[in-house]
């Protein structure tokens, strides 16, 4: 049995070179969280993400070992929701998916909604945003995904008349300077962290500091957002 936590922010080993060629930040699994499918890999050196097939691992202890670079593969399948929350089919609010335990094949056992665990089989339907666990008033629902919408062209523009060669002169507003987006982990502000986050030996955050925006942007620098949600807690 294998959780999800427990391998994030490993180093994977080539063991042909002897060299760390990425680090693992999470896990792709599939749509209904039934399957652990890879990990999510990058590179030291850049942002490119690839993902680990679990036939390709050889060992998992202090490090992730490979054969070679050519274990990391093309991404399949969705990242895994850690740190997001869950609702049922009733709209009602779970809590925050904290981990998920598979078996050494990749099927999920458990999923870990803060202090409490369920059957993945409830799953409905999960994404980078969330999940939605069948509730049980709801054994036979089905779901059902919306047929894709064409979206019209827009029309392109008329050009405006030019008179004597000049174009008429208009005041161009000032940029307005855009605010700070964090995306799905923006709900990470204001919360504790529990833990001492650390990459590469630098201390990123101190264990018991509130999360601000500096915080979060260091752990979004060094591939650690994940790491942060799992060891971090409302105040």
């Amino acid at each position: 049995m294998v959780k999800i936590t427990e391998i994030v922010s490993k180093e994977v080993l080539s063991l042909a070179d002897a060299a760390v060629i990425g680090i693992i930040t999470n896990a792709y699994v599939s749509e209904d969280l039934g399957r652990l499918k890879g990990w999510t890999v990058v590179q030291d050196d850049g942002d490119d993400e690839g993902s680990l097939p679990l036939p390709r691992i050889i060992g998992n202890e202090s490090a992730v070992t490979v054969m070679n670079g050519a274990a990391v593969k093309t991404p399949s399948g969705i990242k895994c929701p850690l740190g997001m929350r869950v609702f049922d089919s009733k709209g009602r609010s779970l809590g925050v998916l904290r981990d998920i335990a598979a078996d050494e094949r990749g099927k999920t056992q458990t999923l870990y909604v803060d202090d409490s665990v369920y059957d993945p089989a409830s799953v409905l339907r999960a994404s980078r945003s969330g999940v939605i666990l069948r509730a049980p008033e709801h054994e036979t629902i089905l779901v059902r995904r919306a047929p894709t919408k064409r979206i019209p062209r827009k029309p392109r523009p008329v050009p405006l008349p030019v008179e004597n060669d000049v174009l008429p002169t208009e005041e161009i507003p000032a940029e307005k300077e855009k605010p700070t987006s964090y995306g799905e982990y923006a709900f990470l502000l204001g919360r504790t962290v529990s833990k001492d986050l650390v990459a590469h030996g630098e201390l990123l955050a101190k264990e018991g500091a509130p999360v601000d925006a500096t915080i979060l942007e260091a752990a979004r620098a060094k591939g650690k957002l994940v790491e942060l949600t799992v060891n971090s807690r409302k105040i």
